[in-house]
C-alpha cells in the first residue's frame, strides 16, 4: 500500500490481530517481514480493533506496517501477489481465491456476516471483538491459522478483500471463512494498493539465479510466472543513477560491478541483481531519508543522458554480462571519499579502487 496523501511513504497490510495481537503492542514498534527467507522490517502505524481492552465492535480488523522504499519494491515482486485492480461489489456465488504463501484456495462468496471473532492465544475461549459487515464464503479447503490477512482476488484477480479467520463446525456448503472487504480498509487509512500497471514506482524483478562465467555475469532467463528483464534493468539503473550519475559512465560502471560482484558471492544470500540492489541499508539512494529517492521514482519517465548511459550499463550486465576487466578489481564495497567520519567497516582496510568520488574494497566480509 502507499499514503494517498504522501504517496513516498509505503505499508505493508494485514490483520491488525496479527500485527497487533495484544495489549502489550505500540506505535512504532519494530516488526520482522519474512520475505520468502529474507528478513526485512516495518514499523507499526495503525491498527484495529485494540485487542486486550474490552469486546469492541469495528467494520475493520486491519493494520499498517510502514517499510522502506526499497523493501516495498521488492516485496511487491514477492510471488505474484500483486493484484490487477479493485474488484467491484460482492454477490453471493462469486468466484474468489485465497492468496497465501502456499498454494491458492478457491472458493465462492456466500452471506453476509457479522459475528463475535476469538483470537487465538489471546483470550481462549472467549470473544476478542465483535467484527460487522464482513463477508462468508466458502473455501475449497479449511483455511489455517497462518492465513489471516492473506489477499482475497475475484476470477480477474482484482483485490477483493483480506481474510480473517475461519469458520469452525460450519454446515456442509456454508460459509466457512470470514473475510474483511477491501474499500472500507482503505478509506478509513486513506491508502491505496499498488496495482500491475502502476506506474507510480520503479518495478522490481523477483529473486532468481544467475550463474557466473569468468569476468561476466550471466543471468538466467526470467521465468514466466517472473517479471520481465526490463523491470530488472530498471531497479539496476536506477540504483546506478542514484549512486554515481555525478561521476559519469566510469562511476556507474564502477557501481555495476559492485552489484555483478556482490550477485557473484551471493552476498547476504541475494542471487539477483535486483535483489542486491533493493537489499536494505546497503545501496544509500533506496534509502526513505535520501534526497535522491523521489528523483530515482520520476528520472525513468523523463530520462536524462546519465539515466539513459545507466539503463545501457544495467542492460549489458543483465543480459550479457559487463564487458571488460572488472575495474574495480573485485570490490563488493565503497563509499564517497566525502564521507566523514569513513565507513565504520573500512577501518583498518586499504581500498582497492579509487573511481570517481568513491574508495572501493574487496576484503570485506
Amino acid at each position: 500500500m502507499r499514503d494517498r496523501l504522501n504517496p513516498a511513504r509505503n505499508y505493508l497490510l494485514t490483520c491488525g490481530h496479527v500485527a497487533a495481537p495484544n495489549a502489550r503492542v505500540a506505535t512504532d514498534d519494530l516488526l520482522t517481514i519474512d520475505d520468502h527467507g529474507q528478513a526485512r522490517e516495518g514499523r507499526l502505524v495503525e491498527w484495529q480493533p485494540a485487542l486486550g481492552f474490552g469486546v469492541f465492535r469495528t467494520k475493520i480488523d486491519a493494520a499498517l506496517i510502514e517499510v522502506a522504499a526499497g523493501d516495498a519494491i521488492a516485496l511487491r515482486s514477492s510471488g505474484g501477489f500483486v493484484p490487477a485492480g479493485l474488484g467491484g461489489a460482492a454477490t453471493a456465488d462469486l468466484p474468489v481465491s485465497l492468496r497465501r504463501r502456499s498454494k491458492p484456495l478457491s472458493g465462492v462468496l456466500k452471506v453476509f456476516w457479522s459475528g463475535y471473532v476469538d483470537v487465538p492465544g489471546l483470550s481462549p475461549g472467549e470473544a476478542d471483538y465483535f467484527l460487522a459487515d464482513a463477508i462468508g464464503y466458502l473455501c475449497s479447503e479449511s483455511t489455517e491459522e497462518g492465513d489471516s490477512g492473506g489477499a482475497i482476488w475475484d476470477a480477474f484477480e482484482r483485490l477483493m478483500g483480506m481474510h480473517i479467520a475461519g469458520l469452525h463446525q460450519a454446515p456442509r456448503g456454508a460459509a466457512n471463512a470470514v473475510f474483511g472487504p477491501i474499500a472500507p480498509v482503505l478509506d478509513w487509512y486513506s491508502v491505496q494498493p499498488y496495482l500491475r500497471d502502476d506506474p507510480a514506482i520503479l518495478p522490481a524483478s523477483r529473486a532468481h539465479g544467475a550463474p557466473v562465467v569468468g569476468d561476466r555475469l550471466a543471468v538466467t532467463p526470467v521465468p514466466a510466472v517472473g517479471l520481465p528483464v526490463d523491470e530488472e534493468i530498471a531497479v539496476v539503473a536506477a540504483t546506478l543513477w542514484g549512486e554515481a550519475r555525478n561521476q559519469g559512465e566510469d562511476g556507474m560502471r564502477a557501481v555495476a560491478w559492485v552489484v555483478a560482484n556482490r550477485v557473484r558471492r551471493k552476498h547476504r544470500g541475494l542471487t539477483s541483481a535486483a535483489a542486491v540492489c533493493l537489499a536494505r541499508k546497503q545501496f544509500s539512494c533506496w534509502n526513505d531519508n535520501d534526497p535522491n529517492l523521489p528523483k530515482m521514482q520520476r528520472i525513468a519517465a523523463s530520462p536524462d543522458r546519465n539515466y539513459i548511459a545507466a539503463s545501457a550499463i544495467a542492460r549489458e550486465l543483465l543480459t550479457s554480462g559487463l564487458q571488460g576487466r572488472d575495474v574495480t578489481n573485485g570490490a563488493t564495497h565503497y563509499y564517497a571519499r566525502s564521507l566523514r567520519p569513513p565507513a565504520y567497516w573500512a577501518r583498518g582496510k586499504t581500498p582497492c579502487a579509487a573511481i570517481g568520488g568513491h574508495l572501493f574494497y574487496n576484503d570485506i566480509d
